[in-house]
């Protein structure tokens, strides 16, 4: 399992044309999940602060710790891929060694 607590991060922004600035409205942080080879080919493959393309199950749980209330949102992953309008990427398919020989990641043995 890999766990992206609190990695995942998308902020909204605006521009003011009355400063002629862009300016930040908020910030939403997402805890993002993988497991099994996704998890494996992700901390094969992306870097800390590079933005990723994530599809999956969302859940939101809303939490208590005395006078404090919050909201934890998290994204089961399904698929994560770098996000390419900021560069490029190359996939190289992952295998796996099993008793059989060397077959492809996501093919039955």
């Amino acid at each position: 399992m890999a766990r992206a607590g609190q990695a995942g991060q998308h902020t909204q922004r605006r521009y003011d044309t009355a400063t002629e600035k862009w300016l930040d409205k908020y910030t939403n942080w997402y805890t993002i999940t993988a497991f099994r080879d996704l998890a494996v080919n992700v901390v094969g493959s992306v870097i800390k602060g590079q933005r990723v393309v994530v599809t999956g199950a969302l859940r939101v749980r809303d939490w208590e710790s005395g006078e404090r209330t919050g909201t934890n949102v998290e994204v089961d992953a399904e698929t994560i891929g770098h996000d390419l309008r900021l560069g490029t990427s190359t996939c190289i398919r992952s295998v796996k060694n099993t008793a059989e020989g060397v077959v492809p990641s996501g093919t039955v043995a």
